[in-house]
């Protein structure tokens, strides 16, 4: 589901009833797949179906080391700048459009990060028919990845 802007956080009411919300990042909406075979590739998705795993090669090393194969998170890019200690929009949209060589080298001065926001897939299985609020716990039990 595609995130929609809201004027206040949902009240008590409203959270008891299900509702749930993410904090919107400056960042850029992504699929992130583990692979479900040995030797398998990371891949990153974009909301329009793109693959771009070439432009994120430290987050693709991340995934690779922590994360179970079989997984599909949906989530956003995000991207840190080193220097200002903060997140950069600048940077994620220079990264973005980098091919592999060039990502390469941005990776330093920008690192890549996946905030995930929902398990699709676990151990190869689709999750789509779970309750989100079932789907959101698995994540929750999740260790975030870390560059």
């Amino acid at each position: 589901m595609l995130a929609q802007a809201a004027e206040s956080v949902p009240g008590p009411a409203a959270l008891r009833a299900g509702v749930a919300y993410e904090q919107k990042f400056d960042g850029h909406r992504a699929l992130l797949f583990t692979p479900t075979t040995p030797g398998g590739q990371v891949l990153v998705q974009t909301r329009r179906g793109a693959l771009v795993q070439d432009r994120w090669p430290d987050l693709v090393a991340a995934a690779e080391q922590q994360l179970p194969p079989g997984l599909v998170l949906d989530g956003e890019l995000l991207v840190w700048d080193v220097e200002a200690g903060r997140l950069s929009f600048e940077g994620l949209q220079r990264r973005a459009v980098a091919r592999a060589r060039g990502a390469s080298a941005l990776t330093a001065a920008w690192p890549a990060y996946f905030v995930a926001f929902d398990v699709l897939q676990q151990d190869g299985a689709e999750l789509l028919t779970l309750p989100y609020g079932e789907r959101r716990a698995r994540l929750e039990a999740s260790s975030p990845i870390t560059p």
